[in-house]
């Protein structure tokens, strides 16, 4: 197997592996228990003699080649000259965390979000008459805007939830749904973690009395490992772009290494972190509220689970949309989030496929299983991947639930 350290440079990318002193395992796949991707990135020590030097401090990202293939990109996050020594000292972080740049917010995102050209992705007045966007559209422009690819196709067809009621005010219904059939209201986009249901404009002049909306918003970073937790998804880098993938199995199916290639093997457990779980969700229901530049007060419309216990993160005015179903509904059309004698149609993705499953990952014990084998580049459905480039291994780390 071929492995390379390249950098970029302006636009041109440089191979700098023969001038490598030494370099920490880099992360190809690096997720925690929650499914978040941790944003683990490697240090290397470059030695000062190498031609293109001067490039090697002043690029702007950094990636590995297994075999030609890109499996890691990232950028630099310190840079030093190391006194009295005749190397560089570079710390690179994954290119992941560039989300933690950005903050959401209408200025940074709306232009691009309403360019989507069409209102599967993007409608503009929908059957409300206010906007609201597809999740993974959302996802795909932040990546966007921090200099990266996100595809999500491997998600399309991803059941969520099935056979569940729903109600358009009119009729009553059964319906599947999908991956691609979560949305979310735009105004309540930008009022994420916010105490009140209220406008953007609002927010963005941090003009609601003593209240300081600015600092209630939330990176980019913050809101997609969080839905990453809530869907049990996998991020990994390869070729030219990021790509999401769902949990392949609900069981353990192995970390596909033969005992004949195992070079090291341990296993530890992890007790489960509360004997209980709970989750709560405050919003306001009525989405002409963050349509208006009132302060109107947020109430919890949902819990579940113990009186104590471990609780799960959710942020307040955090309520996705259903995308309708409905005989005659045009693309981006939604069921309204509150019906009048079924239920609380934003339930239904909630209730499906999200924190029930994200509890259960939480609450339960664990076999943690570490492997020392040959340098693996395909692997998915583990907690990690080090690729150790002066052993020239793979030391992974995979997690089984104990029933």
């Amino acid at each position: 197997m071929t492995i390379k350290i390249e950098i970029e440079y302006g636009i041109t990318w440089y191979d700098i592996s023969d001038y490598i002193g030494s370099i920490t395992p880099v992360p190809i796949v690096s997720r925690n228990r929650d499914y978040e991707p941790t944003g683990k990135g490697f240090t290397m020590k470059v030695w000062s003699s190498c031609p293109d030097i001067s490039k090697v401090v002043g690029m702007s990202r950094c990636r590995l080649k297994l075999d030609d293939v890109v499996k890691f990109i990232g950028q630099p996050k310190v840079t030093k000259k190391e006194f009295g020594t005749n190397y560089h000292k570079i710390e690179i972080e994954d290119g992941v965390m560039k989300l933690e740049e950005k903050f959401i917010d209408y200025d940074q995102l709306h232009s691009d979000l309403a360019g989507a050209g069409n209102d599967l992705l993007y409608r503009a007045s929908d059957n409300e008459s206010l906007p609201n966007l597809r999740l993974d559209w959302l996802l795909q422009v932040m990546f966007s805007q921090c200099g990266f690819s996100l595809d999500t196709t491997n998600l399309t067809g991803l059941s969520i939830a099935t056979n569940k009621y729903v109600n358009d005010l009119v009729t009553t219904t059964q319906e599947d749904f999908n991956w691609e059939d979560i949305r979310l209201d735009e105004n309540m986009l930008y009022a994420i973690n916010q105490s009140y249901a209220i406008n953007h404009t609002k927010i963005e002049s941090n003009d609601i009395g003593s209240y300081d909306s600015q600092g209630q918003k939330i990176t980019f970073f913050s809101f997609f490992k969080r839905i990453c937790s809530y869907f049990s998804l996998f991020l990994k880098y390869e070729g030219s772009s990021y790509y999401l993938y769902r949990k392949n199995s609900e069981t353990y199916i192995g970390y596909g290494v033969g005992n004949d290639n195992k070079w090291d093997y341990s296993e530890s457990t992890e007790e489960k972190r509360e004997p209980n779980y709970r989750v709560s969700v405050s919003a306001s229901l009525t989405r002409s509220e963050f349509n208006n530049t009132t302060a109107n007060s947020i109430d919890k419309v949902y819990s579940y689970g113990a009186k104590s216990g471990y609780l799960i993160p959710w942020y307040t005015n955090l309520i996705f949309l259903l995308h309708a179903k409905w005989a005659g509904a045009d693309d981006g059309d939604v069921y309204n989030p509150v019906v009048s004698f079924i239920g609380h149609n934003f339930l239904i993705p909630l209730d499906g496929n999200i924190y029930k499953k994200y509890a259960d990952a939480n609450t339960e014990n664990w076999i943690i299983r570490n492997i020392t084998t040959s340098i693996q580049a395909g692997q998915l459905n583990i907690l990690e991947n080090l690729v150790d480039i002066e052993e020239r291994e793979s030391r992974m780390t995979e997690a089984e639930v104990i029933a």
